[in-house]
């Protein structure tokens, strides 16, 4: 393990110049171009310098070889991103189940259906293997006053966080050493604060999203919190950037979130595609204004809209609302959707009501990156495919927070 991470470190930080220089030159170009096209610069420079290889056209090949040079930087950032993934789906390949090699990781459900016996030993290989790991991660269990887990407990967790995916795993171990476990709350429910994860009979074993989702859910937000990322106080989900080629620009992890839920084309459950698939059948509201309908659904009113407007606004809203069962399968759906369209999406499933909403207008892409890290580390695999079908390019995002954060 230790040769992994140095590998994947080096590779991150190298992708990350590139990104970085990509955006700076990026920059540059951008005023480049401003310049030439300015009325008066333009016409000043043809009239000084005509002919093929005056400054005016040099300048211009300027411009045109230094797109060039960004887009091979960003090229180059991009496929050295691609060799750390296969670096990391290498170490997954590897990984050993008492001696057999798995090819799919089991669901946390079948995890947790091995007897005591069986993973006890594999916790005891693990951690001869890893004593650092150890020392900290039963610091971290067994920490908090109020701390009510079993031995029982403390056995499942360890044995889902040891069989977790890569980066998802040493994300988690190299972290806990940031929080603690603060107390118990049977009727308040789960939550983080300020380095304290409270939890409550939801996070064991009988989470139906899959065994301690709810917990991991809580300690995705302490590890967004504490990692310091980008910003040295607060969440770094938020604010973390990526280059995203169907945007066309860097993005946040929100700004892809909106694009999902209502912009994306290639996105079929997004706003935009049901409202455009309810015109191209022709039925009852075809004849609203797909722009109208998207700006009312995300403001949460459908106050001030025509008669056609609301007939398409119903259709799309009723259309998705449908597609959805209020399971905990769809939980990341009905909250995030929920969370950025002042609920008129969240169909009454799982999610948060519209005053937690509306304290941070940051919590969607904070729960977002809470969910998808709870469901990679306890295995809930249908809630996970799930999360990807909605949510395809804020998916690309948090794909990359987690790399980083692997290697911070």
């Amino acid at each position: 393990m230790a040769e992994f991470s140095i590998k994947t470190d080096r590779i991150s930080r190298e992708a990350d110049d590139l990104f970085s220089l990509a955006k700076k030159m990026d920059g540059l170009h951008s005023d480049l171009i401003r310049v030439t096209l300015t009325p008066s610069f333009t016409m000043a420079f043809k009239q000084l310098f005509e002919g093929s290889n005056g400054p005016y056209t040099q300048l211009i090949s300027a411009a045109s070889r230094l797109r060039k040079e960004i887009e091979k930087a960003r090229f180059m950032g991009q496929g050295l991103n691609a060799v750390l993934q296969r670096y990391i789906e290498a170490e997954n390949l590897i990984q050993n189940h008492n001696g057999v090699v798995s090819y799919n990781r089991p669901s946390g459900q079948e995890l947790l259906s091995d007897s005591k016996e069986e993973k006890d030993a594999f916790i005891r290989d693990y951690e001869n293997a890893h004593p650092e790991w150890k020392e900290k991660l039963d610091a971290f269990l067994r920490s908090g006053k109020g701390n009510k887990f079993t031995e029982e407990d403390i056995r499942n967790i360890k044995y889902l966080i040891y069989n977790a995916k890569e980066p998802f795993r040493s994300i988690y171990l190299n972290s806990t050493a940031g929080y603690a476990i603060d107390k118990f709350y049977n009727k308040d429910g789960a939550y983080y604060s300020n380095g304290k994860v409270n939890y409550d009979s939801d996070s064991f074993g009988n989470d139906p999203r899959g065994p301690y989702t709810t917990l991991f859910h809580e300690c995705g937000h302490a590890i967004d919190d504490q990692s310091d990322l980008v910003q040295g106080n607060g969440y770094d989900s938020p604010v973390f950037k990526i280059y995203s080629d169907a945007m066309g620009k860097e993005v946040t992890l929100l700004d892809a979130i909106y694009y999902d839920v209502y912009k994306n084309p290639d996105n079929p459950h997004s706003m935009y595609s049901l409202a455009a698939q309810i015109q191209k059948e022709g039925i009852y509201g075809s004849n609203g204004s797909i722009d109208n309908v998207l700006a009312a659904i995300q403001n949460g009113s459908s106050k001030g809209l025509s008669n056609e407007d609301l007939a398409l606004y119903n259709a799309v809203v009723n259309r998705h609302n449908a597609s959805l069962n209020g399971s905990a399968l769809v939980e990341s759906v009905t909250d995030v959707y929920g969370g950025v369209s002042h609920n008129v999406l969240r169909d009454n499933g799982y999610g948060h009501d519209n005053k937690y909403w509306n304290q941070n207008g940051n919590r969607p892409a904070m729960e977002l990156w809470a969910e998808y890290f709870s469901y990679n580390m306890s295995g809930s695999e249908e809630n996970l495919d799930m999360l990807l079908k909605y949510y395809p390019e804020a998916s690309k995002v948090m794909e990359q927070y987690a790399l980083s954060l692997a290697n911070r």
